[in-house]
């Protein structure tokens, strides 16, 4: 089988048995005869429908590709299913560059702190927002992830 499954996302992703870099590469040959042969698959469309929707159903994460001849980005780009494109497309939102106060961090919920921190590179900014968030109730894993973000970011420098 020709294509590949690829990661999308701007962080390492665990599927299919293994890790996969931002965007790593899993060749559908590989997977066809990890998963394919296991599951009495036929190669082919019925194997891919198989992945979209079973094992890999993040479209945020994953992009499947296949039935190309190799090396023609045209063949690529054709191939890239068209529900993934346009359900990935819906769903994002320019960027917008907004300077961060001290306060927009010691307010985030700890989901949204986990996605928006390893974008931040002010140091001043992320130490004063830990000495705050510190006197804080409930506060806790936000503290924790700003002083792991503090660390790396001195660590680096």
């Amino acid at each position: 089988m020709k294509g590949y499954v690829k990661n999308i996302s701007s962080g390492w992703a665990y599927a299919m048995k293994r890790s996969v870099r931002p965007g790593g590469e899993i060749p559908l040959t590989e997977l066809f005869e990890q998963y394919g042969k296991k599951y009495d698959m036929a190669p082919g469309k019925e194997f891919i429908d198989w992945l979209q929707n079973v094992k890999l159903k993040d479209t945020n994460t994953w992009r499947i590709v296949y039935g190309f001849k190799e090396g023609n980005q045209d063949d690529i780009d054709s191939a890239i299913d068209p529900q993934v494109t346009t359900q990935q497309s819906s769903y994002s939102a320019p960027m917008i560059a907004k300077k961060m106060q001290v306060d927009d961090i010691v307010n985030l919920t700890v989901r949204k702190a986990r996605e928006v921190l390893p974008k931040l590179t002010d140091l001043g900014l992320l130490k004063y927002s830990l000495s705050e968030a510190r006197q804080m109730a409930n506060k806790d894993t936000l503290c924790r992830l700003l002083y792991k973000r503090v660390m790396e970011l001195q660590i680096s420098r």
